[in-house]
């Protein structure tokens, strides 16, 4: 032990950095693989045992029912994600498709978390060097270009410390919550992640050596990422700092961009399967990309453009969200973080202003998009941070070393950090148990009669889940489940109009009134907004009457706006409301219901969601019973109630006073 201390000894922190092997390479060695190898495998078997076991909250019915029918999901497509994870959920590895889904999630995390490691690993070695300018000036072009991505070499104490360091760095993103949280279940992030790693990887390498085959491999990479993602573009920022360091240092050719562009164009390809997949009319078919009109309006998002950088209040509140989330995304390991950002910046500029932009660029961009689910959009933030996480333990482990000369008591030390943050965020990112939305929305469609309607917008608890169940485990596919707000979008309307024809006359001039205001809206040509709120209420009503003309029992949820339905009797039926054309009594039976058992086994503001829909709807069908004078069956409604939310004054007020009118204490 004590041989090891000599060489760590006489190296300042910036001379580990310079120091170039004789056999320098520009590839990873065996002991590199082997470790992120590991550390996927690790990933894999703590991720599964926090993996939802059923249809999470938000997208994930809408992408598991993509996944499993081929379908296309909402802007802009994810056609890699689409194919990819089709051939994953046609494994079978479970007899649930959404346990498969999730798996799929569970997949891409752990590598990517594997891949980051390599990731730290050649961000040390290609940018990690100190910016002297005698070291710059003493070293020629060639030299300078093998160090920028070498191998760890003979020097065993720097190999120990730079691959303990990227390890520890690795495992603190691997067990931050919002990088854990994605492998719980089922989404696009997952696989962005690792390919994320792969971008940074390659045009690392490419950084460090200019050549054809790193520059087509390095725009392989981009293109990938943007057949899954459109917030690849975030990564361009740092690619372009990249691109000039070696356009200053004149070792990169601009011809080769040429095989760049090349790379990047191949995988882009794969974005021809939406228009071929929806000629064909799939079960999911969002946005109907068809033709090129609507193709450019799905690849680009412009459904959602809305919601970007709508104002300096949004700014401000999400920014807000990211640095509040920080001590529960990287725990005590936030210290270590804060020090390798001063550490970069005092000795590894180059290191420094490449994490930066990584950083900044996305918080920059996922500041301003008004959506509440925001923390995903800062995974490339979290990712720059990460890597400032490792110059900080290399700072940390080679001053214990120094002290002690000890490598693997330091290794127990700082691995301690990584677990530490694990076992805090453990509970916190576990859906094992989250049955929440899969019996809320069991609950829903088997207390609905034969060949219902349903209007609702509850895309984040039940509509979105409701794709899954009826087309995929088929649970009531004769009921029709319309969601509301995505009426006011063409191609959704059109497809309801298409698909349910029987229910509109033809020909139909209220739908076709409705279809000249959108198309006025959407391209982005002078409306009238009232006249566009006119016919889409229009359009909403006579899906009503249709229904209720061919025989189909009509329900809306909770949410849904009286100034919609006037003209109708709401009578509460399970958890929605019937549309009645009459006052007559409508019976509905006391037994079932129980998902809210479910949703009070966790605690989030979902499930927090779901249960106030139960007791809502409850407390609506006590009040229901009791107008007609039913007084025990009100009584059993508000019990109901009370089992949900005990806390319910008005529930509580309304027992006491019936059980006085009965003459019974209960």
């Amino acid at each position: 032990m004590k041989g090891s201390r000599k060489p760590v000894a006489q190296t300042s922190f910036k001379s580990v950095n310079n120091k170039v092997p004789s056999n320098a390479s520009t590839r990873f060695e065996r002991l590199d693989f082997l470790i992120a190898g590991n550390l996927a495998a690790i990933s894999f078997l703590i991720y599964f045992f926090t993996m939802s076991r059923s249809i999470p909250y938000i997208d994930g019915g809408e992408l598991t029912t993509v996944l499993w029918t081929l379908g296309i999901a909402h802007p802009t497509g994810y056609p890699l994600f689409t194919l990819l994870g089709y051939a994953f959920v046609h494994i079978p590895i479970s007899s649930e498709v959404a346990v498969r889904a999730n798996l799929f999630a569970v997949a891409c995390t752990a590598l990517a978390g594997g891949l980051f490691y390599l990731a730290i690993l050649r961000a040390h070695w290609a940018l990690g060097a100190g910016d002297s300018a005698s070291t710059a000036a003493s070293q020629s072009k060639k030299t300078r270009g093998e160090n920028r991505d070498r191998s760890l070499g003979n020097d065993s104490t720097t190999g120990f410390v730079v691959r303990l360091a990227s390890a520890d760095a690795a495992l603190c993103l691997i067990f931050s919550a919002t990088f854990w949280d994605q492998s719980t279940s089922i989404e696009v992030y997952p696989l962005q992640l690792a390919l994320f790693a792969l971008i940074l990887i390659f045009w690392l390498k490419f950084y460090a050596l200019p050549t054809r085959r790193q520059a087509f491999l390095a725009g392989l990479t981009l293109g990938l990422g943007f057949s899954n993602h459109m917030t690849t573009v975030l990564t361009v920022p740092a690619i372009l700092f990249l691109l000039v360091l070696n356009y200053r240092e004149k070792r990169m050719k601009t011809k080769l961009l040429s095989f760049t562009a090349a790379g990047a164009a191949l995988p882009l390809l794969i974005y021809i399967y939406l228009p071929i997949r929806a000629a064909q009319s799939p079960i999911l078919d969002w946005g109907n990309p068809d033709n090129l009109q609507r193709f450019i309006w799905h690849v680009t998002g412009k459904q959602f453009r809305t919601w970007m950088f709508s104002s300096f209040n949004v700014f401000r509140h999400q920014l807000g969200v990211f640095f509040s989330s920080l001590p529960s995304e990287f725990t005590i390991s936030l210290v270590v973080v804060v020090l390798g950002i001063i550490i970069a910046l005092l000795s590894r500029r180059r290191y420094f202003w490449w994490a930066i932009l990584l950083l900044l660029g996305d918080i920059f961009y996922a500041a301003n998009y008004n959506i509440h689910d925001i923390l995903s959009y800062f995974l490339l933030a979290y990712i720059g941070l990460t890597l400032f996480a490792a110059t900080g333990f290399e700072f940390i482990i080679q001053q214990i070393i120094r002290l002690s000369g000890t490598k693997y008591t330091v290794a127990l030390l700082v691995l301690l950090l990584p677990v530490v943050s694990a076992a805090l965020n453990y509970s916190n990112v576990n859906e094992s148990d989250d049955f929440a939305v899969e019996r809320y929305t069991r609950d829903i469609l088997t207390s609905l009669p034969q060949n219902s309607l349903v209007l609702s917008f509850q895309w984040d608890d039940f509509v979105s889940a409701s794709l899954y169940y009826q087309h995929v485990d088929k649970v009531r596919p004769d009921i029709i489940v319309i969601d509301k707000e995505l009426l006011r979008r063409s191609w959704y309307a059109n497809q309801i109009h298409t698909r349910y024809a029987y229910l509109f006359p033809n020909p139909d001039p209220i739908f076709s009134a409705y279809m000249d205001n959108l198309r006025l809206f959407e391209n982005g040509l002078p409306y009238d907004p009232n006249s566009i709120e006119h016919t889409y209420s229009d359009f909403i009503r006579e899906i009503i009457h249709g229904a209720l003309r061919n025989g189909r029992d009509v329900f809306v949820g909770p949410e849904m706006e009286n100034r919609y339905l006037y003209g109708y009797n709401k009578v509460p039926y399970g958890l929605l409301y019937e549309l009645t054309n009459d006052s007559s009594y409508t019976s509905y039976g006391q037994e079932g219901l129980n998902g809210f058992r479910a949703a009070k086994k966790v605690d989030n503001v979902y499930s927090h969601q779901i249960e106030n829909f139960y007791s809502q709807m409850f407390l609506a069908r006590a009040a229901y019973e009791y107008r007609y004078g039913h007084l025990r069956r009100t009584l059993v409604w508000l019990d109901k109630t009370l089992e949900v939310d005990p806390g319910s004054q008005s529930a509580l007020t309304a027992k006491i006073g019936i059980q006085q009118r009965l003459g019974y204490a209960r």
